[in-house]
């Protein structure tokens, strides 16, 4: 569930336009043999798009979000070390077959740029390679090309549009109700570490009204808010150059006069855009939902494609 990675990679593609897909056409390239390690030492070149005569045997390349090393070996390997690491076998099987999709989709999209996603990865178990086995052919597309599939842990129930967090405007990365998903995170800070992160901030005497939610979206994410006499967006508000806040989704801020501490409650658990991994879960365990509907409700308007069908 570690989205930040995701959130980074995404936001400076949609900040610097880069929504229009280019057509989806694998070029094949030499098959190859990959010795899979633990220890992630195959450190190899990114390479082009897979070779889709047999997607069991593709290369995919990605960058391990642990060690910054770049890592290649087969689709089916690096699908089941990213589901492992992102879910685990304690998911529903729907569940793990929809995030394998998203990762593949989201791993191929960066491919066919000349870039390489940033993913965790984490030894498999048994669970997550037989949902990995089920789906290792597909991907997402949005109007027959690859989508940028992004995901959360939790988005707090219900998700979020591109447009309100990171800026970029995405057809397919549409706000989505999420019921399964209403965890509740805070942190605390002392209230002269919180101050130094707003530097360019003058707050008023009282810290009660030090900060003021202003406006939010459909499903509560914070559009704009008041930190003394700055206005934020959202996404600055909760980025790295803040106070690192698990989510923007923020439904209160107390302050405590007698430990003089700010207490910033939020829903859910990154940037809250595309499929939300915990709802997704929910989605299969309590409605029964396949991989086939939770990823077409969190992507809207997108088509299931079985990389066999241009072989």
């Amino acid at each position: 569930m570690r989205s930040k990675y995701l959130c980074m990679t995404a936001c400076s593609l949609l900040m610097a336009g880069v929504m229009t897909i280019s057509a989806f056409a694998a070029p094949r390239i030499p098959k190859k043999t990959v010795v899979y390690t633990e220890s992630e030492d195959t450190i190899e070149k990114p390479q082009p798009p897979p070779d889709i005569e047999n997607p069991n045997e593709q290369l995919l390349t990605v960058r391990s979000a642990a060690t910054g090393k770049m890592v290649t070996d087969t689709a089916y390997n690096i699908l089941c070390m990213v589901a492992e690491a992102e879910v685990g076998s304690s998911f529903e099987p729907e569940a793990i077959k929809a995030q394998v999709v998203a990762a593949h989709t989201y791993i191929l999209y960066h491919m066919e740029r000349g870039m390489v996603a940033t993913c965790p990865l984490k030894k498999p178990g048994t669970r997550v390679k037989n949902c990995v086995q089920e789906v290792v052919n597909e991907v997402i597309l949005y109007q027959g090309k690859l989508i940028q599939a992004v995901y959360c842990a939790s988005s707090g129930g219900g998700t979020q549009a591109s447009v309100d967090y990171w800026g970029g405007n995405c057809a397919y990365l549409q706000a989505a109700d999420c019921p399964y998903d209403i965890i509740p995170y805070s942190r605390t800070l002392d209230r002269e570490y919180v101050r130094k992160w707003f530097p360019e901030s003058t707050f008023p005497e009282n810290p009660n009204d030090w900060f003021e939610i202003l406006t939010t979206n459909e499903n509560g994410f914070v559009l704009t808010i008041r930190a003394g006499d700055q206005i934020l967006s959202g996404y600055n508000f909760t980025s790295t150059d803040h106070i690192w806040l698990k989510s923007n989704k923020i439904t209160s801020i107390d302050y405590n006069e007698i430990n003089n501490t700010f207490t910033f409650n939020v829903l859910g658990w990154g940037h809250g855009v595309g499929l939300s991994q915990i709802g997704a879960n929910g989605y299969a365990k309590y409605e029964g939902r396949d991989y086939k509907w939770i990823l077409s409700h969190f992507y809207a308007n997108t088509t299931l494609y079985d990389l066999r069908e241009n072989n």
